[in-house]
């Protein structure tokens, strides 16, 4: 070997032992930084799956939400139109039972009318005189019923016809 001279021989050995003490500091800390760094990343993997999950998690009940509200509106429009027809049905209805009323009335308004003029026409005697009256009064308390049945039903306004009787 050669002989040291100078400061270098002195410095030769503290760089040596330097030297030494790196490459154990090297070996032992290598396998706890790089398990440090390797747990640290899995973590973080781990909280970004995480978030993303929450985040589907999100995205699935706004998605559950919105599919609910439009088959509320759904059912809500349908139950809309339903009961607009039902109420067609009901004004349709109405009108011709009002119609029926109105055909009705007017026959017995033409009974009646036929009934005075043959009154003042013929000058019937007493007892034929006394039916056509009769029948007369019938008229005109048929004629009242009714009056009086629509403006029953009018006050009460349910739109439904009370209940006739055939006396």
């Amino acid at each position: 070997m050669m002989a040291c001279e100078g400061t270098i021989c002195v410095i030769l050995p503290f760089l040596a032992g330097g030297a030494y003490i790196a490459i154990m500091l090297a070996v032992a800390g290598v396998p706890q930084l790089l398990t440090h760094y390797l747990e640290s990343r899995n973590r973080q993997r781990d909280r970004q799956e995480d978030i993303a999950a929450a985040e589907q998690r999100r995205r699935e009940d706004i998605d559950a939400a919105e599919q609910r509200r439009r088959e509320d509106i759904a059912v809500a429009e349908q139950r809309r139109r339903e009961d607009m027809e039902a109420s067609e049905r009901r004004r349709l209805e109405n009108r011709e039972i009002a119609e029926r009323r109105h055909q009705e009335t007017i026959a017995i308004l033409g009974n009646t009318a036929n009934l005075v003029a043959a009154l003042l026409q013929n000058q019937q005697s007493a007892p034929a005189q006394a039916v056509a009256i009769a029948e007369l009064q019938q008229s005109v308390a048929e004629l009242t019923r009714m009056v009086s049945d629509m403006q029953h039903k009018m006050q009460n306004g349910n739109g439904s016809a009370p209940a006739q009787s055939n006396d």
